[in-house]
């Protein structure tokens, strides 16, 4: 029973791929979308505690979002298509001094959805970018 089942698969393979490439070929309606930072990992030291620090002054950059599609999408902001949105991140240490001595790492998932909400299949994209520091010791 399993054999012939494997032959009749067997023959209709090629029938089974093209009706696969004709179903794909005729989605038209899927969309994808991309974006990018610069922002992948970053890390910084020897930060003190009861103080509050811009990373983007620390880093000589700023967080930034590009939007590489030809639709504009929507970070908390309207990205146009092909434009770049930045932000600054701010760290603020509390003035604790078990803190001291220790690292500590955050994650910032940057997601992006379509501003023209349709009836399409869609695959948005999402980035996490992981943000690591160590507080000063004693």
């Amino acid at each position: 029973m399993k054999n012939n089942l494997k032959k009749i698969l067997f023959k209709l393979k090629p029938f089974l791929l093209g009706l696969v490439f004709i179903f794909l070929m005729g989605l038209t309606f899927i969309h994808a979308f991309g974006i990018s930072t610069n922002y992948a990992d970053a890390s910084v030291s020897d930060l003190i505690i009861d103080n509050e620090y811009n990373l983007s002054a620390i880093l000589s950059q700023q967080l930034k979002v590009i939007n590489n599609n030809n639709e504009p999408i929507e970070v908390k902001i309207i990205l146009p298509p092909g434009q770049k949105g930045y932000s600054d991140i701010m760290i603020k240490i509390p003035k604790n001094k078990k803190l001291r001595g220790k690292s500590y790492q955050f994650n910032i998932e940057i997601s992006a959805t379509p501003q023209k909400k349709e009836n399409n299949i869609m695959f948005v994209p999402s980035l996490l970018s992981r943000i690591m520091f160590t507080i000063k010791g004693k």
